[in-house]
């Protein structure tokens, strides 16, 4: 088998590993909101998830009373600092 014959193999090879992928390629490009709409959903998603793990995390640590403690307080404190100006 001579160079030339192992490349054409190698070609037809990769050709029709690649034809799926580059078929795939062109449909996602065809749909010009898709990227989009997977990027909203996918942070919308993660954003729940962080939210469940976070308080997950804060239970764990016994924070859930003392957060809230705290945030109320930064909030009227917001609000005084806004009120003032």
């Amino acid at each position: 088998v001579g160079d030339v014959e192992v490349k054409e193999r190698l070609i037809v090879a990769l050709e029709g590993f690649l034809a799926p992928i580059r078929q795939r390629r062109a449909e996602i490009e065809a749909d010009r909101g898709l990227v989009d709409r997977l990027i909203v959903e996918g942070t919308e998603r993660t954003r729940q998830e962080v939210r469940q793990t976070v308080l997950e995390v804060r239970r764990a640590m016994g924070l859930t009373g003392a957060y809230q403690q705290v945030r109320r307080r930064a909030e009227r404190s917001r609000r005084r600092t806004d009120a003032s100006t």
